[in-house]
């Protein structure tokens, strides 16, 4: 299982990623028709918790719904359990995140 966090950053755009300040985003809720297989979502810290989609059981995605905020760029903090079955017998040391598709909406128009 793993813990993710959803983060954003409005930081100028010509800075590196790894030196802005990332924050994390308000509202955070899984789609009711497309939810997260996890322990609890926190909507406070913008984290989930116990993240274990397995997309053979639990179908191919979920969604993940936020606050809107103006960014130069997403990220997701990830980080393994280290009580993980696969991290203890060697077999999950690596942190692998399949992203498929990342859908990002805006509520502006060019007018505005």
């Amino acid at each position: 299982m793993v813990q993710l966090q959803i983060l954003y950053t409005a930081d100028d755009a010509s800075i590196l990623l790894s030196q802005r300040t990332w924050t994390p985003v308000a509202g955070l809720a899984t789609n009711p028709a497309a939810p997260v297989n996890a322990n609890k979502i926190d909507p406070d810290t913008a984290t989930i918790f116990g993240e274990h989609h397995n997309a053979n059981a639990d179908g191919v995605f979920y969604e993940l719904l936020f606050d809107a905020v103006e960014a130069t760029g997403i990220g997701i903090r990830m980080v393994r359990d280290p009580t993980d079955p696969d991290v203890l017998d060697g077999g999950g040391y690596g942190n692998h995140l399949p992203v498929r598709e990342v859908m990002l909406f805006s509520t502006k128009t060019k007018d505005n």
